[in-house]
């Protein structure tokens, strides 16, 4: 009976209805959330699926060549616009938990349902929203954080993949690798045509702009974009310089890193393992204090491995897309114990399975400033080893200033440079980044690159970090660390949307966020205090309809413009202004006495200045 009950049960099983995670359709390379500004999937781009009973188990299954079909080993995946419009994307793998497929290039900007069909079960309906472009860096992780899919390009048969073990110099080209600069006008499943797409985009290298010799398709890969630029000479060396690439003026998707070394060879810099650390330990003293009047919490760490090293921290003044990944290694033994002395006296640190550590039980936290020394007898795989370290006094967190549009600076007191090469460290850390500032600069400004995928509350952790290195039979390095950490609930305000551009009559774009959900649409353009040169807000309502705005809560004054179903402008509204009423009843109503579908708003002036009337055609 049992054997007979396994068999009813796995037919039921292999009959089970698809379902796609909530928030489960995300960029195939940065993996940004779906909710953020830099979440949304651009025309032409791969996006993964995630979720349970999608496709075969594992392996999967993968298309085999060109062209690609509509449907993979059972598996068909529908795309609905907020129209109506019907299109099938383009599988590329399939498998139980997650798909890769190609949007096509003629996915109309806007709301967009996914659903996945396999074996003739079709998932429930997770929604998107596509725009024109929202590029994303293909990293080693495969989470879309950590360093780079990027290579070197030493000759057309010689481009070794970028690592610390081989870092990039200055003036050498180097291939990034991601997804999303934009459709293409030829088939998307057939091998893509090569040449730049003459998208709108800036590359940054640790901040700084550096000019692109080619953005557009890679021809082995549906979906799949290639970014060459040169390494600037005056670029920092390090194991983890930060790369974004923002497209259309304004859309950031992940920040992934390189390593860049001027002497060339293996990368180095004060504040990561060295590249060649085949064997090493990081040995961690962290306390945490709440940002109010309660006790700290303090915990010791251990960690030796053998495994390439991880790479932490970027260079002062930058930021990159924090890495939670832990990399497959060997863990080393250097025995049953380690002793930590310090300013309190002295503790066993015990091995827990394959990690050291201690935390400070309720109220009797053992960590603060002083003098540290963290020994350890050996083991099988370490010898003995002492490492020492001098704890500076607690950082005191001031105030910020700014906003998340032009950039958020966070200042603090009481942190001075200890440990030694001078690789102490001030570092500001959220959901999904870490940007790492010098001790003695007071200040770090996060950019709004990094503040655009934010929600509009989240903890944000200010952390000074001091370290020194030291050495032991067996390792090829080790790093001491001591850690003060304040968090701070921070409010963002509301995020901006995911945009994507509006093209003119004269050829010129307004980069604009699209509202196409009802909450999106009530709260609009509410409480933002300007609205830059060449951006807007654009309505995509799903059918045409007597539509009605009002400047309630609206603090800057607009031009409004209204278009039909074929986008061409029926009203304008120019010059609107705020509406200073309390009460929403009192605030007068905008709009043309005929059906419209779709509503761009621009800051007060904008439809003058480019000269639009009535009849002229608007696209995105």
């Amino acid at each position: 009976m049992r054997a007979l009950l396994l068999i009813f049960l796995g037919a039921a099983a292999l009959g089970a209805q698809p379902v796609i995670s909530s928030g489960g359709v995300v960029n195939a390379a940065s993996y940004v959330s779906a909710t953020s500004a830099g979440g949304a999937i651009a025309q032409g781009s791969v996006f993964s699926i995630f979720g349970r009973g999608l496709g075969p188990p594992l392996p999967g299954a993968q298309a085999a060549g060109f062209p690609l079909g509509e449907s993979l080993a059972g598996v068909s995946i529908q795309l609905v616009h907020q129209t109506g419009v019907s299109l099938a994307a383009i599988p590329l793998y399939v498998s139980d938990g997650q798909i890769n497929a190609v949007l096509p290039s003629s996915t109309p900007v806007g709301l967009v349902s996914v659903q996945v069909t396999y074996n003739g079960r079709t998932s429930a309906a997770e929604p998107i929203k596509v725009v024109r472009s929202s590029f994303g860096i293909f990293t080693r992780n495969s989470g879309g954080s950590g360093p780079a899919i990027a290579q070197n390009f030493i000759a057309p048969d010689q481009q070794p993949l970028n690592s610390p073990a081989v870092a990039a110099t200055p003036g050498q080209t180097i291939v990034l690798w991601g997804t999303g600069l934009g459709p293409i006008a030829a088939p998307d499943n057939a091998a893509p045509p090569s040449g730049n797409l003459g998208e709108p985009l800036e590359l940054t290298l640790a901040g700084r702009p550096v000019p692109v010799d080619y953005a557009g398709r890679s021809p082995c890969c549906a979906g799949v974009d290639q970014v060459n630029f040169r390494i600037p000479a005056d670029a920092p060396s390090g194991c983890a310089v930060p790369l974004a690439l923002k497209m259309q003026n304004g859309v950031y998707g992940n920040f992934a890193t390189i390593a860049v070394n001027a002497a060339a060879g293996p990368c180095s810099d004060p504040w990561n393992l060295t590249a060649n650390a085949g064997r090493w330990a990081q040995l961690s003293l962290v306390r945490e204090a709440p940002d109010a009047a309660a006790s700290p919490a303090d915990t010791v760490t251990g960690i030796f491995q053998q495994a390439d090293p991880p790479v932490r921290y970027p260079p002062p003044g930058t930021c990159l897309s924090a890495d939670l990944t832990a990399a497959a290694a060997k863990l080393l033994d250097a025995g049953s114990v380690l002793t930590l002395a310090g300013p309190q006296g002295a503790r066993q640190i015990p091995r827990n399975g394959s990690v050291y550590s201690l935390a400070s039980a309720a109220g009797s936290p053992f960590l603060g400033p002083g003098a540290y020394t963290l020994s350890g007898p050996g083991g099988a795989d370490v010898g003995a080893f002492q490492a020492d370290l001098l704890a500076p006094a607690p950082l005191t967190w001031g105030p910020a200033a700014g906003d998340r549009f032009h950039g958020i600076t966070w200042s603090w007191t009481g942190v001075s440079p200890t440990g030694d090469r001078g690789n102490s460290l001030v570092i500001v850390s959220g959901p999904g980044f870490l940007c790492a500032a010098a001790p003695a600069s007071g200040t770090f400004s996060l950019p709004p690159g990094i503040l655009a995928n934010l929600p509009a509350q989240a903890t944000v952790a200010l952390r000074s970090v001091s370290q020194s290195s030291f050495r032991a039979p067996g390792l090829d390095q080790g790093l001491l660390s001591y850690t003060y950490s304040v968090s701070r609930p921070s409010s963002f305000g509301d995020p901006p949307l995911a945009s994507s551009p509006v093209f003119l009559p004269n050829g010129q774009r307004i980069l604009a966020e699209i509202a196409s959900t009802d909450p999106e649409q009530e709260r609009g353009l509410m409480n933002r205090t300007d609205l830059p040169s060449g951006r807007g807000m654009l309505f995509l309502f799903s059918q045409p309809d007597l539509l009605t705005f009002w400047m309630y809560q609206t603090l800057i004054p607009l031009d409004i413009i209204w278009t039909d179903s074929s986008r061409r402008i029926i009203f304008i509204s120019a010059n609107t202004p705020p509406c200073t009423s309390a009460n929403s009843s009192n605030c007068p109503l905008y709009g043309p006495q005929q059906r419209s579908q779709y509503v761009l708003e621009l800051a007060a002036g904008a439809a003058a200045q480019y000269a639009l009337k009535l009849g002229d055609q608007l696209n995105w």
